[in-house]
């Protein structure tokens, strides 16, 4: 009885011992590590958890959170959380791939930036350096800078093993302010130059407004009223729009005969000459005899010579000048977008001259030059308009009885359009605002 009561005591203050202390498997004897409460040790073999498939892990009655097992399906190493198995570390010898581009590629502030991965079916987490909103996990996230700067943007993409990599990019968000620029006619009379407008790198809209140029006068007739068209289009910064404005036509001299130039057309292009917007320079004035003004033609070319004024036109769609009603009169058509007019011989002066030729207005020996931007030249009958499509020249009666010209054909080829014909006195003009 009395030997009984030690052996039960150091039993139980062995057990106390293992309890405190963790337990160690090792070949070796020793204690185990103070904040382990199992601890393995050898320097010839490992720790191996179970391994079991996928249908097998998935037939663990009732899995406790933190249960782990290696899964041989997905050759990942799992763990059981109340939401269920999750991977925490797989095989990955395929990585993912984190390459992203964004558009526009030269933003402004408070413009939307558009983000896309190159590889798609992926787990998203970008991250924004001060960007609205910093973090996304859309696989598609828009995002937007306040303030002009350079702003790291970081993609971590993970794949269905769990398998993950990175990129990040450098995003230059410009200082992105809106703008109206104004294009006047320049040079002289029958001859200037073509401007350019380079649109800022932070753009994507742009709405073009151009007035085409009124027709010479003759006398106390006024020469035709150049037309107007407005559009917006859709732009790149950097992108570089070709700008021609019209002039007003020279006034002929009632007492001699001698009509009106053509007014130039104004032309707005793109991309190689192709054309956003042209509004048609008004015909150049006949002699008074007959002076009512030209009705815009609804027809798809310029305007034909007729008696009385030339107006400028809406709605031309060709690019050749329409035909002269006097070709021996010495007054000549309007030019258009791509052709030139007609001078008859030498001793009638210049043609006028197409816009991707340099849209200089017709010179006339005899009479009185058209307008840059393709305006006809008046003699004895009046200068068409330039415009998309030229306008007719004048008729020639009499000295005291001599047709106004044709006002030019315009073009619209923007969106939320306005093209009006016969508005515009004086030069053409064009506005350009962002």
């Amino acid at each position: 009885m009395n030997s009984f009561f030690p052996l039960i005591a150091l039993f139980w203050i062995f057990s106390f011992a293992i309890q405190a202390q963790g337990v160690l498997i090792s070949p070796a004897s020793g204690l185990p590590n103070n904040s382990a409460i199992l601890e393995l040790a050898d320097s010839t073999r490992g720790f191996l958890l179970p391994r079991l498939s996928t249908i097998q892990r998935n037939n663990i009655p009732n899995p406790a959170i933190g249960l782990q097992v290696y899964n041989t399906s997905t050759q990942c190493l799992e763990m059981h959380f109340s939401s269920g198995w999750k991977k925490v570390s797989c095989v990955c010898q395929n990585l993912p791939n984190a390459s992203f581009t964004f558009s526009p590629a030269n933003p402004g502030t408070g413009q939307n930036i558009g983000f896309s991965p190159v590889q798609s079916g992926l787990q998203y987490q970008w991250q924004f350096t001060s960007g609205t909103p910093a973090s996304s996990g859309s696989s598609n996230p828009s995002v937007s800078w306040s303030v002009a700067g350079t702003y790291k943007v970081v993609l971590q993409v993970t794949d269905a093993n769990g398998c993950s990599s990175l990129d990040s990019q450098n995003v230059v968000v410009s200082s992105c302010q809106s703008g109206t620029q104004t294009f006047s006619a320049n040079g002289i009379l029958a001859g200037g130059s073509i401007q350019t407008f380079t649109v800022p790198a932070c753009v994507t809209s742009i709405v073009v407004e151009a007035w085409g140029a009124q027709g010479g006068s003759t006398g106390t007739a006024a020469g035709g009223l150049g037309a107007y068209a407005k559009g917006t289009f859709s732009v790149v910064g950097g992108e570089i729009i070709r700008i021609l404005v019209g002039q007003q036509g020279e006034a002929g001299s009632n007492g001699h005969g001698n009509c009106g130039g053509g007014g130039g057309g104004s032309f707005v292009t793109r991309n190689n000459n192709q054309p956003m917007l042209v509004a048609g320079g008004g015909g150049g004035a006949g002699t008074a005899t007959n002076n009512a003004i030209r009705s815009p033609d609804p027809g798809q070319t310029g305007n034909n010579g007729t008696a009385g004024k030339g107006n400028g036109m809406a709605g031309g769609t060709s690019g050749n000048a329409a035909p002269s009603v006097c070709p021996n009169c010495g007054a000549t058509n309007g030019a258009g977008l791509l052709s030139n007019s007609q001078a008859y011989g030498s001793s009638y002066g210049t043609s006028a001259v197409a816009f991707v030729n340099g849209g200089n207005g017709s010179t006339s020996a005899n009479g009185y030059d058209g307008g840059f931007g393709g305006g006809g030249a008046g003699a004895f009958g009046a200068g068409g308009g330039g415009g998309y499509s030229g306008g007719g020249s004048g008729n020639y009666t009499s000295t005291t009885d001599n047709s106004g010209g044709g006002g030019g054909g315009s073009f619209n080829g923007g969106s939320n359009t306005t093209t009006q014909s016969g508005i515009q006195s004086g030069n053409g003009q064009v506005i350009i605002a962002w």
